[in-house]
């Protein structure tokens, strides 16, 4: 899965956007361990370059939850 959210623009957007990937994380991983899988489903997000274009993103938090970043 790959989110493409351009780009949040405020603290609430940014926590939201991180929120989302969190949700989505915790379910790939519900999916894959109710099929009985041993492997992990990706999640990737296009992210913004750029100091004034990431200011409301929490990149340590999201970098926990994402498998790539696509610039």
């Amino acid at each position: 899965v790959d989110i493409d959210w351009e780009f949040p623009a405020s603290k609430t957007q940014g926590e939201n956007f991180y929120q989302i990937i969190k949700g989505l994380r915790a379910a790939l991983d519900d999916k894959a361990t109710a099929l009985g899988q041993n492997y992990k489903y990706f999640l990737t997000a296009a992210l913004p370059a750029g100091p004034a274009n990431y200011a409301f993103l929490d990149l340590a938090k999201i970098n926990q939850r994402l498998d790539m970043f696509n610039l």
